[in-house]
């Protein structure tokens, strides 16, 4: 029948594997930034108190 060589050359296989890297990278990059927004508003709504900022008197030294 029918033969078929195929092959991939290293500048193909070189752009998949970097195509894969990117993609693991951006993904978890994406989530690690996602989660760090959603608990940074979380730690705001608890702490919300404590949002004055503190004086510089040096009288009041703790």
């Amino acid at each position: 029948m029918f033969e078929f060589f195929a092959y991939i050359d290293p500048g193909t296989g070189s752009f998949a594997i970097q195509a894969v890297i990117g993609t693991i990278m951006g993904v978890t990059y994406a989530a690690r930034h996602r989660i760090r927004v959603i608990v940074g508003k979380l730690r705001k709504k608890k702490g919300s108190d404590s949002d004055t900022p503190p004086t510089n008197n040096p009288e009041n030294k703790s």
